[in-house]
């Protein structure tokens, strides 16, 4: 996820691969786990939660540091192909089988098939307007920042590596007078227009510059202190951090966890990406990120795991985490390869039978 075809920030590199794939897992046990306040549910979101934020992060760092320059309405088409088709794709599975009580193993009927093609131009209309399935936002948020994202890369871009220091602090303070503020009494009223997902691309980009590499260390050891302490907290000031709605998601101390998650695989991105037979494998089940994310909201319901609930164990949670990641993979590799793929294909041969006959015309 992310991007479903790693932009080539610098070159290819596969350990965008292993976080993407990681990001995908990580937030399947997020779905998996719920909102729990024991304190194994607590110690298992501090984990999980990184992996939201990661998937933003990674958006930036793979195309708001690519060094190719293409034109806004190439790389609007690119976005289009590669995550608004399979958005359309599996939103139409949803609205025309899923919602219509059917189960994902059913055989259909004539009847169900002719009901499910009747509702087609529904879903498209659904897809438009709202969820289909709960986990299904982020596909509204990502296609959002895909809109934004040229002009924003084009806005660091003009930026000396001192307005990006300067930036990246502007943006943890507004975050914390926001979020920290209020425990004391005090409201903060100032609009923080940093205060949503697109602070993590701003992040990535950030990380990539030179600057943050010399500090990669650093910045690694003060994101675990971060995210260990603000679990603790959670553990001791419960009702407390409650009154933080973002605390796991876009706070200050979430901010830097996810910094230094990220730094702490840059610095071990020899060590992790030494096979390649390991990083093939890594790279094959990355393409599918996307439709494992798409489907897991279903499987996780299907697989007997109501969101916002869990096992209650570590072998239980983790035990229907990998099988709810197993069956998404299944899923996505079958649905993917048969359907969704080469619906992208189709998109990208009339788009580039469109342009061949352009050029031939202004030729």
């Amino acid at each position: 996820m992310g991007d479903t075809n790693a932009e080539k920030a610098e070159s290819y590199r596969p350990i965008f691969d292993w976080l993407r794939l990681i990001s995908c897992i990580g937030i399947i046990g997020l779905h998996v786990t719920g909102d729990r306040s024991d304190p194994l549910g607590i110690y298992f979101q501090g984990f999980f939660r990184l992996w939201l934020p990661m998937f933003f992060l990674l958006s930036g760092v793979l195309i708001l540091t690519a060094k190719k320059e293409e034109n806004i309405g190439g790389f609007y088409l690119k976005r289009v192909e590669r995550v608004v088709i399979p958005f359309f794709i599996y939103g139409a599975y949803y609205t025309c089988w899923i919602n219509q009580g059917h189960a994902i193993l059913e055989v259909p009927t004539q009847e169900s098939l002719l009901n499910a093609l009747r509702l087609i131009p529904t879903s498209w209309q659904q897809t438009f307007t709202g969820l289909q399935y709960f986990h299904l936002w982020f596909m509204y948020e990502i296609i959002g920042l895909y809109i934004l994202m040229p002009f924003l890369k084009k806005g660091l871009q003009a930026m000396s590596d001192r307005m990006l220091r300067i930036l990246m602090v502007v943006i943890l303070v507004m975050m914390a007078c926001q979020d920290y503020l209020p425990l004391v009494g005090l409201e903060f009223s100032v609009d923080n227009y940093f205060a949503y997902w697109v602070l993590y691309l701003i992040l990535g980009y950030i990380l990539m510059k030179e600057f943050s590499k010399r500090w990669y260390v650093w910045i690694a050891f003060f994101g675990f202190f971060t995210w260990v302490q603000s679990i603790r907290l959670k553990l001791t000031h419960y009702e407390l951090t409650e009154k933080i709605g973002n605390y796991f998601d876009l706070s200050p101390h979430m901010i830097i966890s996810v910094a230094g998650t990220f730094a702490l695989f840059m610095l071990l991105e020899k060590v992790l990406t030494k096979s390649r037979i390991v990083n093939r494998v890594v790279h094959f089940l990355a393409k599918y990120t996307l439709g494992i994310y798409l489907i897991h909201g279903y499987i996780i319901s299907w697989w007997g795991v109501h969101y916002g609930t869990s096992n209650g164990t570590v072998f239980g949670t983790l035990h229907t985490l990998f099988f709810v990641f197993l069956l998404s993979l299944c899923f996505a590799l079958v649905f993917d390869t048969l359907i969704t793929f080469n619906a992208m294909r189709g998109f990208r041969w009339f788009v580039n039978k469109i342009s061949e006959k352009r050029r031939r015309n202004v030729a």
